[in-house]
């Protein structure tokens, strides 16, 4: 029979049916486009969604590659590791991007030549044979029929013949094994076969031809070694994973100890950057040291030193930029758990304070505080140094709203500012707390607690002459002694605990250390000078020093007023300390004052003054001393230039004109300072007179109750964004509610700690609200202060030039060590190979 050959409009409608069919299945095909996101997520196609598909009979095998890295980073990886000509860019590139086209199981859309990755992916997925589809019919009124999927055997057996494919798109039929490995001789079933007459002979054909049987163990091989994982892909893909977990665990290590450098305060870097030399820094001094103990670090740096050796440029991470980057990641890390913390609470406070570093750069410290949402936890942080040029109330303010809105902290949340008692600070025209309440007039500011009761003493102390000569003289006794080292010997053979300290000129409660040792043993001190005196190797004027000290402690006066400022600085001491704690509040400040003045008030009094009188006179026979004042010089008579000015009677008798001219003008001083340094805090805590005594709150009647918490709405009420923090209405029925739970020694922490505990921060919600922000007002800056005291050992003399940055950083992980210890060092790593392209891949 003779073959038919079709007209025009006959091929014209098998093209059409071909185009309509391949049409249908690439409108089923999804894109690629559909599987990525961005370029920084990471492309998955879910397999299983696929194969619930209308694609039947066809399946999508899709790659899942990991596109974290940005182009620039793929650039680098291909350039590094894969090109060795500058024009072979391109086609490396699109080998990459060919790895996540999709493969149809229809050979008829496979590219001619397919890459390793889509033979791997064909040979772990084998396409699945076309079945239950109504083949078409050619021009012969022939088609393909599943009966070819089978081979028959001479015993009637059938096999299976898992390399024969057909294709929809092409009605055609294709041998899988000779398409993808025979890559030197075509046949009719690499283009596709549709010769449906003689299939079968063809097929029986091609089974035993010798190509094809190279072809079934080509796949036989590879489909082993890709089980076993022996490929040389695998090979290399595991020889790259082992050298990124080396690298992970090398830059580890690293993070660890500039973790504990930076924790510690201590210097990274030497004179030399060399390894294995003395004068290299405790930084590379320490992974020397841990290389003796451990076997990843100890290769690294053979790596590292064989590479210095060969002068090649090998990747080492050893060096100062990269311990820059990684401290600068770290304390980033820090700062934003605070930050995070912070804003979760809402309301926090500021504290601000200036000091000059070792290259006399103005240093200004920023700390925040705030307290848990829902926690009842006083929180105090610091979130680095800031250097000023301007230290005016404009500068500073200036500076603290520039900070704020780069840490992207709102200034309307911001309900209290504390600073020390400098005019800058405290001014109320031109100070940073008057610029800052002219924004947010809820900001209420709080001066120093431990820096105004420093003040008070130092108010005290320059009330008279004989006060301030009474300091001059423990000042000297310690600069005598100290001067040498012959005499410092003799002093501590002498005195068995105590010694002698210097007179701090800033912290005056803290002199209660200088006078200690006058207070218990001023008679081993008054040894100790008649032992220099009598010493005739000294030369004169030593002995003669050390005879007039003598004679000035054996001085009564000298000795009581040793007793009168060991009792008022002792105390005076202990509420200072206190200050300093971080989880203060303002009602326990202002409690301690007015513990505070009720003590001076009742030492004001003649039986408190013999007391003092009997114990020095015990102390002076321990230096053979007086136990009576001394008569004082008749005073010169001041004359009179009219007649009616009055005459003050002079105390003659010296008894009474200690009392009066040195006991009572220490209580008076101290008094009047603590009443009039602290009235902004005693108005502060009037605002939240509620919470100032809980006993108070109890028993305060419901109309007194209203009336403080209608003021208090109006306090906490911003009138120019029309926004209060809370109901005062709301308020009054919350606590009518609450106070019924609450035990008389309760303070305000104590409340919201119980609200909490209990799970009732729901049903006092205003409560909560206001209980927060009385908490987050601060009682000093005694945080900033310490900050300081870090900023003098990571910036000393011979770290002078250091950087801001690096110094800020360095400054939050030493300051912040407990957050430091929760940093992830996994997420750590991430972001550092995030941050630009490296050389070493850790991810």
């Amino acid at each position: 029979m003779n073959r038919k050959r079709l007209s025009g409009a006959g091929y014209r409608k098998i093209y059409q049916e071909k185009a309509q069919k391949l049409e249908d299945v690439l409108s089923k095909t999804r894109k690629i486009n559909d599987f990525f996101s961005n370029a920084s997520t990471e492309a998955e196609v879910n397999l299983t969604d696929l194969g619930n598909t209308s694609l039947s009979p066809q399946r999508i095998i899709s790659v899942k590659e990991d596109v974290d890295e940005s182009m620039n980073e793929i650039t680098s990886l291909v350039s590094e590791k894969y090109i060795s000509k500058k024009e072979d860019i391109g086609e490396s590139m699109n080998d990459l991007l060919v790895e996540n086209i999709l493969i149809s199981d229809d050979p008829g859309t496979w590219p001619d030549h397919l890459n390793n990755k889509s033979i791997e992916i064909l040979i772990m997925h084998h396409p699945v044979q076309v079945k239950n589809y109504n083949f078409p019919l050619d021009e012969m009124n022939r088609k393909f029929s599943e009966v070819y999927y089978y081979r028959n055997m001479s015993n009637s057996e059938k096999i299976i013949r898992p390399w024969l494919l057909y294709s929809i798109i092409n009605n055609s039929v294709y041998c899988l094994y000779c398409k993808i490995f025979n890559k030197k001789q075509s046949n009719q079933f690499i283009t596709g076969c549709n010769d449906w007459q003689h299939l079968s002979f063809l097929l029986s054909k091609h089974e035993l031809s010798y190509n094809h049987l190279t072809c079934c163990q080509e796949w036989s091989k590879l489909t082993l070694s890709l089980k076993k994982g022996t490929t040389i892909d695998c090979i290399q893909q595991r020889i790259y994973e082992l050298e990124k977990k080396r690298w992970c665990a090398v830059l580890e290590r690293i993070v660890y100890i500039i973790q504990f450098l930076s924790q510690q305060s201590l210097a990274f870097r030497g004179s030399s950057n060399l390894l294995y030399h003395h004068d290299n820094g405790n930084f590379l001094k320490l992974t020397e040291m841990i290389s003796k103990f451990d076997n990843v670090m100890l290769e690294h740096l053979r790596r590292v030193e064989k590479s210095q050796n060969c002068h090649s440029k090998q990747a080492h991470y050893l060096g100062d930029k990269i311990q820059n980057e990684l401290i600068a990641l770290i304390a980033e890390n820090i700062k934003s758990k605070i930050i995070d913390m912070l804003k979760e609470s809402k309301y926090y406070s500021i504290i601000l304070d200036c000091t000059p570093d070792v290259s006399h750069s103005e240093q200004l410290t920023i700390v925040v505080r705030f307290v848990k949402k829902n926690e009842a936890v006083i929180c105090e942080h610091f979130l680095g140094f800031v250097p000023i040029n301007d230290s005016t109330g404009k500068g500073l303010s200036d500076c603290l709203l520039n900070v704020l809105t780069e840490l992207k902290l709102n200034i309307n949340d911001l309900r209290g500012q504390g600073y020390d008692n400098g005019a800058n600070m405290r001014g109320k025209h031109n100070g940073v707390q008057k610029k800052i309440l002219q924004i947010n007039p809820r900001a209420f500011f709080v001066p120093c607690s431990a820096h105004s009761l420093n003040l008070v003493v130092n108010d005290a102390a320059k009330m008279s002459f004989e006060i301030v000569d009474f300091f001059n003289i423990v000042q000297e006794l310690y600069v005598y002694f100290s001067a040498s080292t012959k005499r410092w010997n003799i002093l501590k053979k002498n005195i068995s605990n105590l010694t002698l300290k210097p007179l701090s000129n800033t912290r005056w409660e803290s002199r209660i250390e200088s006078i200690k040792p006058l207070k218990y043993q001023l008679g081993e001190i008054y040894d100790s000078l008649i032992q220099i005196n009598e010493d005739e190797t000294e030369d004169m004027n030593t002995r003669l020093l050390a005879q007039s000290l003598g004679k000035k402690i054996q001085s009564f006066k000298f000795i009581c007023a040793t007793i009168i400022w060991y009792k008022i600085l002792s105390k005076i001491n202990v509420v200072s300390k206190m200050f300093q704690d971080p989880k203060l509040n303002i009602g326990v400040a202002l409690e301690m004052i007015e513990n505070l003045k009720e003590y001076f008030t009742n030492k004001r009094s003649d039986e408190h003054f013999l007391d003092i009188i009997s114990k020095s006179k015990e102390l002076s026979l321990d230096v053979n001393g007086d136990t009576t004042f001394p008569i004082e010089q008749r005073l010169r008579k001041r004359k009179k230039h009219f007649d009616y000015e009055t005459e003050d009677e002079p105390i003659i008798d010296p008894h009474n004109s200690f009392k009066c001219n040195f006991y009572y003008t220490i209580l008076d001083s101290t008094l009047s300072s603590l009443n009039e340094r602290f009235e902004l805090l005693r108005s502060n805590s009037d605002i939240f007179l509620i919470f100032y005594s809980i006993k108070n709150l109890i028993q305060m009647s419901d109309i007194e109750l209203l009336k403080h918490c209608n003021d208090l709405q109006i306090h906490l009420t911003d009138n120019v964004l029309n926004e209060s923090d809370i109901s005062g209405p709301e308020l009054y029925e919350e606590i009518k509610s609450l106070r019924i739970h609450l035990k008389l020694d309760y303070n305000s922490h104590d409340v919201l700690n119980y609200i909490h505990t209990n799970g009732l921060s729901s049903f006092f919600p205003n409560t909560c609200i206001a209980l927060r922000i009385y908490l987050t007002m601060p009682v000093s800056v005694a945080t900033g202060e310490r900050s300081f005291s870090k900023l003098k050992i990571v910036k000393n003399y011979l770290r002078s030039t250091m950087k801001q940055d690096r110094l800020t950083n360095l400054s939050i992980i030493s300051i912040e060590h407990q957050l430091c210890q929760s940093v992830d060092t996994k997420s750590l790593i991430e972001k550092f190979s995030a941050v630009k392209a490296r050389k070493v891949h850790f991810v």
